[in-house]
């Protein structure tokens, strides 16, 4: 298994590695403070407004928070543009950020003003489908922790009422019969070993609750089937269309236009277009509908995507066709007319079957991505320096992931 060496210079005033903290072999060392680092101090309201002037909307009703979305149906750049521009434009919504290989969206939000489902809502208004990934709701600023040796609801009000009157903790609320406690709080301010150090220090002992990794909401089992079944539904149409455009590349000759498939059943309209009709029909307006759907979404927000392309393409091709040939019956022509027919039915074939590949794709490096993150070291083991660079004390923590690593820690993996 692997580990991870953490190494810091607690400060007295947060608990937490200050600015001179170093690797192993720094030259410049400061000395070594030996104060209690499982305490925090109280907050100071007026002390605290004059430092951080900022902490006030993060602490009040008006908090901006974050949310993750898992955001199914983006194809290309534009969508994710879409997406963006789309929601950026609501009260409420601080900033979007859409990662289009992931199929994630990371937003800030105002919470009195708009809540992640109404996020949600907004993006299926769009053309796509998205759901709030529950497991990263809140993982930049807040833990779970598992707490033993609670035994009444005095223990549980000793442990919120000393974390909640902690600098930089927004929240914490604690469950008895769980044992468990979730805490929010202001990453820049106070980290995940100095909360469970605090916990400790009143008696308890605090074990931060592992994630599993391989929850990385990248599946897209969902998306591979739906084009699977799309792909092989136009098929089933675009292999009669193929052959009948093989037949059309034959060579023209008297025998050949004393074929069955060209002579016509009513004046204007032969059998051979008669047929290309029917095929077309149904793969424009069944394999087809998925596109006419999104494109629809996409033009009511005056946006336009790979689907509005795909739609308009198609669209021209097969009322063209059944223009001039409604034309050619009404004139009752001698010879039914060249359509384009073909046009749609072969392009939904191909686009489907792109797109299957693609979710294909996509699944794997999903696969691989939750191989690199079982990959991550399961413990770690904390070290004080003392002035002359040598190690006064070191912590193991077991059950290792990516909360306990406080921003302002040094850290060496020694895999």
């Amino acid at each position: 298994m692997g580990a991870v060496t953490i190494t810091s210079s607690p400060d007295t005033t947060t608990g937490r590695p200050t600015d001179g903290d170093r690797e192993v072999g720094t030259l410049a060392a400061a000395p070594l403070r030996t104060e209690v680092v499982s305490e925090l101090p109280y907050r100071d309201d007026e002390l605290w407004k004059k430092l951080h002037p900022d902490s006030s909307k993060r602490c009040s009703a008006g908090t901006t928070e974050k949310c993750f979305l898992e955001i199914t149906g983006m194809t290309c750049a534009s969508c994710v543009s879409n997406i963006e521009k789309n929601l950026q434009k609501e009260d409420g919504i601080v900033s979007v950020l859409v990662a289009l290989m992931a199929g994630k969206a990371e937003i800030k939000y105002k919470p009195d003003l708009i809540q992640p489902l109404e996020i949600t809502q907004l993006i299926k208004n769009l053309g796509f489908e998205a759901s709030v990934i529950e497991d990263y709701t809140d993982a930049a600023g807040s833990i779970n922790l598992k707490v033993t040796g609670m035994t009444c609801a005095s223990c549980v009000h000793n442990i919120e009422s000393r974390l909640n009157k902690t600098l930089g903790v927004l929240h914490a609320s604690v469950a008895l019969a769980t044992s468990k406690a979730h805490v929010r709080f202001d990453p820049e301010v106070v980290g995940p070993r100095d909360i469970i150090k605090i916990v400790e220090g009143i008696g308890f002992q605090a074990t931060l609750i592992k994630r599993d990794p391989k929850d990385h909401n990248l599946d897209h089992k969902q998306e591979i089937k739906q084009w699977k079944k799309s792909f092989l539904s136009s098929l089933v149409f675009g292999i009669p269309v193929l052959i009948l455009m093989i037949y059309m590349l034959i060579p023209g000759d008297q025998q050949h236009e004393s074929m069955v498939l060209e002579q016509n059943l009513i004046p204007g309209l032969s059998i051979l277009n008669l047929l290309f009709f029917v095929l077309c029909t149904f793969v424009q307006f069944l394999g087809g509908w998925y596109f006419y759907v999104q494109a629809y979404k996409s033009l009511k927000h005056r946006m336009a995507n790979m689907d509005v392309l795909i739609v308009l393409a198609t669209t021209i091709a097969y009322i063209y066709s059944c223009v001039i040939l409604a034309v050619a019956i009404a004139e009752k022509a001698e010879q039914s007319p060249i359509t384009f027919f073909d046009t749609p039915p072969m392009l939904f074939v191909f686009i489907a079957l792109g797109r299957w590949l693609e979710h294909i794709a996509k699944s794997k490096t999903s696969e691989a991505l939750a191989k690199l993150i079982s990959l991550q070291a399961t413990e770690a083991v904390i070290v004080t320096l003392g002035p002359d660079n040598c190690i006064i004390r070191y912590k193991y923590l077991s059950c290792m992931t990516d909360e306990i690593l406080q921003y302002s820690g040094i850290w060496r993996s020694t895999l």
